[in-house]
Protein backbone atom coordinates (compact mmCIF):
# COMPACT_ATOMS: atom_id res chain seq x y z
CA UNK A 1 0.00 0.00 0.00
CA UNK A 2 0.82 3.82 -0.15
CA UNK A 3 1.92 5.28 2.78
CA UNK A 4 3.73 8.18 4.45
CA UNK A 5 6.25 7.26 6.87
CA UNK A 6 9.78 7.85 8.88
CA UNK A 7 12.40 5.80 9.59
CA UNK A 8 13.63 8.01 12.46
CA UNK A 9 12.67 11.14 14.62
CA UNK A 10 13.20 14.66 13.48
CA UNK A 11 11.69 17.58 11.31
CA UNK A 12 8.78 17.40 9.05
CA UNK A 13 10.99 16.45 5.81
CA UNK A 14 12.02 13.19 7.49
CA UNK A 15 8.77 11.77 6.09
CA UNK A 16 9.09 9.79 3.41
CA UNK A 17 5.97 8.40 0.79
CA UNK A 18 6.46 4.52 -0.14
CA UNK A 19 5.63 1.50 -0.55
CA UNK A 20 4.49 -0.20 3.02
CA UNK A 21 3.19 -3.68 3.68
CA UNK A 22 -0.86 -3.81 3.65
CA UNK A 23 -1.65 -4.92 7.43
CA UNK A 24 -3.84 -7.94 8.12
CA UNK A 25 -6.85 -7.72 10.66
CA UNK A 26 -5.76 -9.46 13.46
CA UNK A 27 -8.28 -11.23 16.01
CA UNK A 28 -11.37 -8.42 16.81
CA UNK A 29 -9.81 -5.96 14.32
CA UNK A 30 -10.66 -5.21 10.70
CA UNK A 31 -8.86 -3.85 7.64
CA UNK A 32 -10.29 -0.06 7.03
CA UNK A 33 -9.41 1.28 3.25
CA UNK A 34 -8.80 4.88 4.13
CA UNK A 35 -10.88 7.78 2.81
CA UNK A 36 -9.98 10.48 4.71
CA UNK A 37 -7.40 10.98 7.29
CA UNK A 38 -7.05 14.35 9.78
CA UNK A 39 -4.28 16.26 10.39
CA UNK A 40 -3.49 16.80 14.07
CA UNK A 41 -0.52 19.08 15.20
CA UNK A 42 0.12 16.08 17.48
CA UNK A 43 1.32 14.12 14.20
CA UNK A 44 4.07 16.55 14.41
CA UNK A 45 4.78 16.36 18.19
CA UNK A 46 5.21 12.71 17.03
CA UNK A 47 7.37 12.71 14.16
CA UNK A 48 9.72 14.94 15.98
CA UNK A 49 10.01 12.07 19.13
CA UNK A 50 8.51 14.62 21.33
CA UNK A 51 6.12 11.79 22.67
CA UNK A 52 8.53 9.03 22.70
CA UNK A 53 8.88 9.27 26.73
CA UNK A 54 5.09 8.64 26.98
CA UNK A 55 4.14 6.71 24.05
CA UNK A 56 6.52 4.02 22.11
CA UNK A 57 7.37 3.90 18.26
CA UNK A 58 8.13 1.75 16.18
CA UNK A 59 9.93 1.95 12.79
CA UNK A 60 8.35 2.73 9.73
CA UNK A 61 6.18 4.63 11.83
CA UNK A 62 3.02 6.08 10.01
CA UNK A 63 1.67 9.06 11.47
CA UNK A 64 -2.24 9.99 11.85
CA UNK A 65 -4.78 9.47 14.31
CA UNK A 66 -7.86 10.26 12.87
CA UNK A 67 -9.40 8.40 9.90
CA UNK A 68 -12.66 7.94 7.81
CA UNK A 69 -13.10 5.24 5.78
CA UNK A 70 -14.48 1.54 4.67
CA UNK A 71 -14.54 -1.66 6.42
CA UNK A 72 -12.31 -3.65 3.33
CA UNK A 73 -11.90 -7.12 5.77
CA UNK A 74 -13.02 -8.51 8.74
CA UNK A 75 -10.52 -10.58 11.24
CA UNK A 76 -11.45 -13.84 13.28
CA UNK A 77 -14.17 -13.05 15.92
CA UNK A 78 -15.18 -9.24 14.57
CA UNK A 79 -18.66 -8.91 14.06
CA UNK A 80 -20.04 -5.05 14.84
CA UNK A 81 -19.29 -3.76 10.95
CA UNK A 82 -19.71 -5.93 7.63
CA UNK A 83 -17.50 -5.13 4.74
CA UNK A 84 -18.55 -1.81 2.89
CA UNK A 85 -19.42 -0.05 6.20
CA UNK A 86 -18.66 3.22 5.90
CA UNK A 87 -16.61 4.18 9.60
CA UNK A 88 -14.46 6.33 11.19
CA UNK A 89 -12.15 6.52 14.45
CA UNK A 90 -9.54 8.08 16.71
CA UNK A 91 -6.92 5.60 15.81
CA UNK A 92 -4.81 5.59 18.59
CA UNK A 93 -2.74 2.45 19.80
CA UNK A 94 -0.35 2.08 22.36
CA UNK A 95 2.32 2.09 19.96
CA UNK A 96 3.01 4.69 17.35
CA UNK A 97 3.63 2.29 14.56
CA UNK A 98 0.48 2.04 11.79
CA UNK A 99 -1.01 5.35 11.50
CA UNK A 100 -3.53 6.77 9.12
CA UNK A 101 -1.67 8.53 6.74
CA UNK A 102 -1.54 5.20 4.65
CA UNK A 103 -3.90 3.04 2.02
CA UNK A 104 -5.70 1.03 4.81
CA UNK A 105 -5.05 0.68 8.65
CA UNK A 106 -6.48 -2.37 10.70
CA UNK A 107 -7.50 -1.71 13.78
CA UNK A 108 -9.51 -2.62 16.81
CA UNK A 109 -13.40 -2.87 15.75
CA UNK A 110 -14.02 -1.52 19.26
CA UNK A 111 -12.53 2.06 17.96
CA UNK A 112 -14.88 2.06 15.00
CA UNK A 113 -17.86 4.00 14.84
CA UNK A 114 -20.47 4.23 11.75
CA UNK A 115 -20.25 7.54 9.63
CA UNK A 116 -23.03 9.22 10.47
CA UNK A 117 -25.24 10.00 6.50
CA UNK A 118 -24.96 13.75 7.16
CA UNK A 119 -21.37 14.32 7.71
CA UNK A 120 -18.91 13.41 5.05
CA UNK A 121 -16.07 11.53 4.52
CA UNK A 122 -13.72 14.20 4.86
CA UNK A 123 -15.61 15.62 7.71
CA UNK A 124 -15.64 12.68 9.63
CA UNK A 125 -11.68 11.86 9.23
CA UNK A 126 -10.75 15.31 10.95
CA UNK A 127 -13.90 15.24 13.08
CA UNK A 128 -11.25 14.26 16.29
CA UNK A 129 -8.26 16.73 15.56
CA UNK A 130 -11.41 19.44 15.55
CA UNK A 131 -12.58 18.80 18.60
CA UNK A 132 -10.34 16.70 20.74
CA UNK A 133 -8.56 18.63 22.34
CA UNK A 134 -9.48 21.91 20.78
CA UNK A 135 -13.15 23.43 20.66
CA UNK A 136 -14.31 20.72 23.43
CA UNK A 137 -16.74 23.12 25.20
CA UNK A 138 -18.97 22.74 21.61
CA UNK A 139 -22.30 21.20 21.97
CA UNK A 140 -23.14 19.58 18.93
CA UNK A 141 -24.79 16.37 19.20
CA UNK A 142 -22.62 14.66 17.02
CA UNK A 143 -19.73 15.92 19.25
CA UNK A 144 -21.75 14.50 22.46
CA UNK A 145 -22.32 11.13 20.28
CA UNK A 146 -18.43 10.51 18.93
CA UNK A 147 -17.26 11.81 22.94
CA UNK A 148 -19.30 9.13 24.47
CA UNK A 149 -18.32 6.45 22.15
CA UNK A 150 -14.51 7.18 23.05
CA UNK A 151 -15.05 7.10 26.51
CA UNK A 152 -17.24 3.80 26.45
CA UNK A 153 -14.57 2.16 23.96
CA UNK A 154 -11.80 3.87 26.73
CA UNK A 155 -13.30 4.05 30.42
CA UNK A 156 -10.43 5.66 31.42
CA UNK A 157 -9.80 8.28 28.94
CA UNK A 158 -12.01 10.82 30.39
CA UNK A 159 -12.42 10.39 34.10
CA UNK A 160 -8.33 10.42 34.02
CA UNK A 161 -8.67 13.82 32.18
CA UNK A 162 -10.55 15.54 35.47
CA UNK A 163 -9.24 13.41 38.46
CA UNK A 164 -5.47 14.38 37.24
CA UNK A 165 -6.75 17.73 36.68
CA UNK A 166 -8.30 18.20 40.09
CA UNK A 167 -4.35 16.40 41.50
CA UNK A 168 -2.11 18.58 39.59
CA UNK A 169 -4.45 22.04 40.91
CA UNK A 170 -4.78 20.18 44.90
CA UNK A 171 -0.83 19.75 44.39
CA UNK A 172 -0.54 23.41 43.57
CA UNK A 173 -2.62 25.04 45.90
CA UNK A 174 -0.84 23.14 48.87
CA UNK A 175 2.72 24.21 47.57
CA UNK A 176 1.41 27.47 47.40
CA UNK A 177 0.72 27.57 50.85
CA UNK A 178 4.03 25.80 51.82
CA UNK A 179 5.45 28.90 49.93
CA UNK A 180 3.50 31.63 51.53
CA UNK A 181 4.29 30.29 55.35
CA UNK A 182 7.62 30.21 53.95
CA UNK A 183 7.71 33.52 53.27
CA UNK A 184 8.52 32.64 49.91
CA UNK A 185 6.30 34.21 46.62
CA UNK A 186 4.06 31.32 44.72
CA UNK A 187 5.17 31.46 40.97
CA UNK A 188 3.29 29.15 38.43
CA UNK A 189 6.47 28.39 36.37
CA UNK A 190 8.60 27.16 39.70
CA UNK A 191 5.68 24.78 40.41
CA UNK A 192 5.62 22.94 37.08
CA UNK A 193 9.30 22.98 36.69
CA UNK A 194 9.93 21.73 40.61
CA UNK A 195 6.87 19.08 39.55
CA UNK A 196 8.61 18.18 36.22
CA UNK A 197 11.59 17.42 38.12
CA UNK A 198 9.83 15.14 40.01
CA UNK A 199 9.17 12.82 37.06
CA UNK A 200 6.85 10.48 36.06
CA UNK A 201 5.61 9.48 39.66
CA UNK A 202 1.81 9.29 40.79
CA UNK A 203 0.81 12.84 41.58
CA UNK A 204 0.09 12.35 45.33
CA UNK A 205 3.35 10.88 45.44
CA UNK A 206 4.56 14.57 43.81
CA UNK A 207 2.09 16.56 46.16
CA UNK A 208 3.62 14.72 49.41
CA UNK A 209 7.50 15.74 47.83
CA UNK A 210 6.40 19.18 46.75
CA UNK A 211 4.35 19.88 49.94
CA UNK A 212 5.50 17.82 52.64
CA UNK A 213 2.34 16.40 53.49
CA UNK A 214 1.65 12.98 54.13
CA UNK A 215 -1.15 11.62 51.35
CA UNK A 216 -3.85 9.58 53.33
CA UNK A 217 -2.47 6.08 52.30
CA UNK A 218 0.62 7.15 53.53
CA UNK A 219 -0.45 8.27 57.00
CA UNK A 220 0.22 6.25 60.22
CA UNK A 221 -2.91 3.80 61.96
Amino acid sequence: MKAAYYNKFGELDNIEKGELDTPEPGEGEVLVRIKAAGVNPVDAFATQGMLKDAIPSEFPAIPGWDVAGVVEKRGHSARRFNEGDEVYAYARRPVIQHGTFAEYISIPESYLSKRPQKVSMEEAGGIHSEYTPRGWMKTEKELLIFEQHLYLRQPGYGTSYITGKYQVEEAMAEYARKQEAEGVPFQMQDFFDRLNQIGNIPISMGKWELSGMKPSFAQEK
